[in-house]
């Protein structure tokens, strides 16, 4: 059994996780009675909770631990075809949700 598919789909995750808590994305703006620019820097998730866009990041958790959790049991030895197409399938839509989540965080406008 070649388990590198496996390793590299815990891994992946793991990075989409990282890179749903880096701040990002930068917000300008001009506060009264403040002088010069105030720049705020948000994270994915929190650009996506500001748009009430919780539902996004839902669906990718839930991705994210189905496949997280597929590949572990594929790793430790349990093995049948539901189980490889679970984890395929949730790995693909993890993957597919993640790129949604990076452009709908990016087009998100914070009004302060």
């Amino acid at each position: 059994m070649n388990v590198i598919p496996y390793i590299i789909s815990v891994l992946v995750n793991i990075v989409y996780y990282i890179f749903l808590r880096i701040d990002l994305f930068t917000d300008s703006y001009h506060l009264p009675g403040v002088e010069g620019m105030v720049v705020n820097r948000r994270n994915a998730i929190d650009s996506l909770f500001h748009a009430d866009m919780n539902g996004l990041i839902n669906i990718e958790m839930l991705f994210m631990v189905v496949s997280i959790i597929s590949s572990v049991m594929m790793l430790f030895g349990m093995s049948s075809s539901a189980l490889r197409t679970v984890q395929r399938v949730s790995t693909i839509a993890s993957t597919v949700v993640f790129v949604v989540i990076m452009i709908a965080a990016g087009n998100v406008h914070l009004t302060y």
